[in-house]
This record gives structure tokens, sequence and C-alpha cells, in this order.
């Protein structure tokens, strides 16, 4: 309701001026993919594997998967998806007392 009222009323938010010469920052970071894998119990290791390789063709960097003990063993994914495609794999979240490290 409160959006609306904004909008209907002509409201038009004002933006910061920059100094003639000024410089913008550049973002030089790298934009990664989560795969969150309660949520994607429907896709097999391979599937996953292949979506990462697909956002590494789209220039995604990085992949992240979260650890659930309900689910698959996030390193499990961790390893297929980093023999599959050329990004960075990371946990977003592991549980590590109930990995086996070796």
């Amino acid at each position: 309701m409160a959006l609306r009222a904004v909008a209907e009323s002509g409201y038009i938010p004002q933006l910061s001026v920059r100094a003639k010469g000024e410089r913008m920052a550049i973002f030089s970071g790298e934009f990664g993919l989560q795969f969150v894998l309660q949520a994607a119990s429907y896709y097999t290791t391979r599937e996953l594997a292949d979506l990462a390789a697909l956002g590494a063709e789209r220039g995604f960097k990085q992949v992240w998967l979260s650890d659930s003990l309900r689910y698959r063993n996030v390193l499990s994914v961790a390893t297929a998806v980093a023999a599959r495609a050329p990004v960075k794999v990371g946990t977003a979240i592991l549980v590590p007392y109930f990995r086996n490290p070796i």
C-alpha cells in the first residue's frame, strides 16, 4: 500500500551527482552460484556438476554448496563439480562433526 502511494505521488528519488572527473568504483570481484542441496535434492550429482559447468560457460567463477545431514554428502558433490567444471568450489555451510576428513 505504501509503495503505491509513493508511486502515485510522483516522488522521484534524487541521485547523488558526482563531481566532474570523479570516477565511479568498478566491481572487480567474481560472481558465483550457490547450490542448496536440500532444495535441489531432485537433481542427481551428475546434473549438479553439469549445472556448474553450464554456469562456468556463462561466466560464473565460483560454486558454493551447503551441507545438510538429511541429503547427500556435500563433499562428494563438491568433488564431482570440481572434476567437471573449471570453477572454484567451496562449502557455504559444512557440519564438521558428522564428516569424516579421511
